[in-house]
């Protein structure tokens, strides 16, 4: 076992990593004095991993949707409640499918040796019978069904298949109703034995714990002995062209307000290594805030002429495989409020942008990212997140800090020159359902 320390200086942290002769790394982040503990298993497996290589090099095609039935499938493995046996040793127990990773995670307050034995059982020792395929297949296409009738779903998800010809960004993590019906026990061992080996998964302790005391337990177990050292997955991504895959789209929904949603997305000129993505994700959100955020002269205009509502909102993600934006409102001025939102964007590159705006921006997000370091799931979120996305924490703020306003004015001419997609969700005259019926008038 190799083990080193970093100490992250700028957020006061120190994270212990060991990694074992069979490819699982661990990572510990004491805190003493803390009373909870997180403790997650990161699975560098996510929906986005749909062509990956095997051990021979070779490229397999996975089922959309098949690393969250895994997820569903680990906690139906054998015939014990898994949650009630994490609640009987005082831990609470769950899971998500993002992107690109699973994480299975437990909290207590208690010493985490029992919990994190049942954890590593879990993730490790999975029972994929028939019997519980079939169980979960029905179960997930509920939860399909159910995320169908959520407007913001909907809205983001048809978002992302305007702007995107295959990259896989644009599926949606459960899966499709095809897929999820068409699960099978030699698919899911296949695509299990080729995400869940060894060096794709690290493990992260957050708490009060005894790094010593911890790594010698886990030494103890045979999954961190056996095997041959294996690498991490490598995912293989489809062509991907600059240009937006559905320029403008109207798709109608059981709502009563229109949502009008403009997208960019981002040329692969611009998406670089992992850490320069994450920068520039910081930065496109800086300049979509500077633009159309609430302190915004544009956001203000744009609700004084009734254009947009207060459910005017903006995201930006980037990854080294993807980047977009997209500005969303709820308008009952459909052709208007796109026009509006158009010129926004188009006029970035002349849109001032003050000193005082910019450091109140800046230190909005720091002071964000700070006061997540005063909770144990708050630093949990943070590393997994960044780990997952192979970057540095404190080179991520070190190189945040340096951002000038110059650097989003050049930002911003990129975002004028953007493909641009515009997506009209209107009513089709039935029944307003999820989020909108909320906001009818």
């Amino acid at each position: 076992m190799k083990t080193t320390t970093k100490t992250f200086e700028r957020v006061g942290e120190t994270m212990r990593t060991a990694t074992f002769p069979n490819g699982l790394c661990v990572h510990i982040v004491p805190k003493p004095g803390f009373a909870k503990k997180s403790v997650a298993y990161l699975v560098r497996f996510g929906s986005m991993h749909r062509w990956v290589k095997d051990a021979a090099g070779k490229t397999v095609e996975l089922p959309q949707g098949i690393q969250h039935f895994i997820e569903h499938l680990l906690f139906e493995s054998g015939a014990e409640d898994l949650s009630r046996r994490f609640l009987s040793v005082n831990a609470v127990v769950n899971a998500y499918t993002t992107t690109n990773r699973t994480v299975y995670y437990f909290q207590t307050t208690d010493d985490i040796q029992a919990p994190l034995g049942l954890l590593t059982q879990m993730v490790f020792h999975p029972e994929f019978g028939e019997a519980a395929i079939r169980k979960e297949a029905a179960i997930i296409e509920s939860e399909f069904k159910m995320y169908e009738d959520e407007v913001d779903q909907s809205v983001y998800l048809d978002g992302l298949r305007s702007l995107y010809f295959a990259h896989p960004i644009k599926d949606e993590v459960l899966g499709t109703l095809d897929t999820i019906r068409a699960m099978n026990e030699t698919t899911i061992r296949e695509a299990y034995d080729l995400g869940y080996r060894k060096g794709n998964i690290e493990l992260v302790i957050v708490g009060d714990v005894d790094a010593d005391q911890t790594l010698a337990y886990l030494a103890s177990r045979e999954e961190f002995q056996d095997g041959a050292s294996s690498d991490r997955l490598k995912a293989v991504y489809p062509e991907e062209a600059d240009r937006v895959a559905s320029p403008s789209q109207r798709i109608p929904k059981p709502i009563n307000i229109a949502y009008a949603s403009v997208s960019g997305k981002l040329p692969k000129a611009m998406l670089k290594s992992p850490l320069d993505a994450a920068l520039l994700e910081i930065k496109l959100g800086f300049l979509l805030e500077s633009l159309i955020g609430k302190q915004s002269a544009n956001y203000h205009e744009l609700i004084e002429k009734s254009l947009a509502n207060d459910s005017l909102d903006f995201l930006g993600s980037v990854e080294p495989t993807f980047g977009f934006f997209r500005i969303t409102t709820e308008t009952r001025k459909i052709d208007a409020t796109v026009e509006a939102l158009k010129r926004i964007l188009a006029k970035a590159a002349s849109t001032p942008i003050s000193p005082e705006q910019f450091l109140a921006s800046r230190n909005r997000m720091i002071g964000s990212f700070y006061r997540s370091f005063n909770r144990i799931d708050g630093v949990a979120s943070v590393f997994s997140d960044y780990l997952a996305k192979d970057v540095d924490v404190e080179a991520l703020m070190k190189a945040a800090l340096d951002i000038t306003i110059e650097d989003i004015l050049a930002l911003s001419k990129d975002l004028a020159n953007a493909s641009l997609s515009v997506l009209i969700h209107h009513p089709d005259g039935g029944t307003a359902t999820g989020a909108n019926r909320a906001k009818m008038v």
